[in-house]
């Protein structure tokens, strides 16, 4: 096999495992071939072990010598991935990675744990100049201290997918600072017409304090969807609070929501795993989409739901510039899932509120009609998705049929 490049071409090196294949002689056999480079280890899946500070620097070693062999062959390479236990067993870009790889599509350098205490792997030389090329990344993976000392991998980028920012602790990057705003600005530094993801992905990243750009500083970029998972409420402010950013849709998993009040972009929103504790008609007022997803979320309750279906008015009010408007005030498709700290009278009472409003401003003859009218002052629910929910009764089952025209419920 030795003998024969191709088989040589997808690489995959077990740090840790017990006699693990000789780094330099791989790269020799695959000779210029295009290179798909997996680097990880046992512990990298083993996210509630113990680990010893012998571990890490037994970990770091052998990412280190890893590294040695692979930096020549970078610029060949289609993907680079490095999965593993310690964000300081990771090469970093803006000192490991040199010259123009033309063809990398792929390059994911993640861990389990941000443990960087030492801020001297960080003390680097601003005056150096940037010599690393990847203009057909299209997926990029990074944890904290990597996106923080390269945001010039940027400035070439042509075909950015997916970016997600994962695993960081602040103010461990001195003199280097990790903040909420520095995501747009790094986005923004892309070619003008490529200024997009598809995805931006940020979790657990503990972004350090900074100041608030100016609000005539323009950061423009579109990401088809942003997800947020263990973010602070401030911290997912600042982000959407960035100049001209567009969005489909944003997913919220185990975030504290309650104070963000700040108006959200997208056509939809997911909330999953969204603690009891928390409010969700804060985020919900002012947002503009018309499709909500509900996931494991016990805040999802009664309060919420009358919230959803009280305008703070009453329908002989005249509806005049400057008046009361629903929570979610486009809401025509509400998926629940594995919740049941709502009840059914409470959820019906919601279809109906908002049914007996749009009915009464922009009156409809049938369901067709229905989808083809412009509402006012609030759409019916057109669409009802439930699963994992309270036990529903047959006579109940039916007044849904007629009132929701695509439902389904499953207990």
């Amino acid at each position: 096999m030795a003998s024969t490049p191709e088989y040589w071409t997808r690489i995959v090196f077990i740090i840790d495992a017990p006699s693990p294949i000789s780094v330099q002689s791989c790269f020799q056999w695959s000779q210029n071939l295009p290179l798909d480079v997996y680097v990880t280890c046992y512990g990298a899946h083993m996210p509630n072990h113990s680990w010893t500070e012998q571990d890490r620097q037994r970990e770091r070693a052998q990412v280190a010598q890893v590294m040695d062999s692979l930096r020549p062959n970078v610029p060949r390479c289609t993907s680079i991935r490095f999965d593993v236990v310690h964000a300081s067993s990771l090469p970093l870009i803006c000192e490991d990675f040199h010259g123009e790889a033309p063809d990398l599509r792929e390059l994911e350098l993640t861990c389990l744990f941000d443990d960087e205490t030492n801020s001297a792997r960080y003390e680097l030389d601003a005056t150096r100049t940037w010599d690393f090329f990847c203009p057909k990344l299209s997926k990029l993976a990074l944890n904290g201290a990597n996106f923080a000392t390269s945001p010039q991998l940027f400035d070439s980028v042509q075909t950015l997918v997916l970016l997600n920012l994962s695993h960081y602790k602040a103010s461990h990057c001195s003199p280097w600072r990790l903040r909420p705003h520095d995501v747009c600005s790094a986005l923004a530094r892309m070619p003008f017409r490529v200024q997009r993801v598809h995805s931006l992905i940020i979790q657990d990243v503990e972004f350090d304090a900074g100041v608030q750009l100016a609000s005539d500083v323009s950061l423009e970029f579109d990401a088809e969807l942003i997800a947020f998972h263990r973010i602070k409420s401030n911290d997912i402010f600042q982000i959407l609070d960035c100049t001209g950013i567009w969005t489909e849709g944003i997913i919220f998993e185990q975030c504290p929501i309650a104070n963000l009040s700040a108006p959200i972009p997208g056509n939809f929103l997911q909330f999953l795993n969204i603690a009891i504790d928390q409010d969700l008609s804060v985020p919900l007022t002012g947002w503009l989409g018309d499709t909500l997803y509900i996931f494991a979320s016990p805040c999802f309750n009664d309060d919420l739901l009358r919230d959803l279906a009280d305008d703070g008015r009453t329908l002989t009010q005249a509806d005049g510039e400057g008046a009361a408007r629903f929570i979610c005030d486009e809401l025509k498709q509400l998926h629940i899932s594995n919740c049941t700290n709502f009840s059914v009278e409470s959820l019906k009472e919601m279809i109906k509120s908002r049914k007996e409003v749009a009915y009464h401003y922009n009156p409809w003859e049938d369901n067709d009609d229905m989808y083809l009218t412009d509402f006012d002052v609030v759409p019916p629910i057109h669409v009802l998705r439930v699963g994992g929910g309270p036990p529903l009764g047959a006579e109940d089952r039916e007044w849904f049929w007629q009132n929701v025209p695509e439902f389904s419920w499953t207990s």
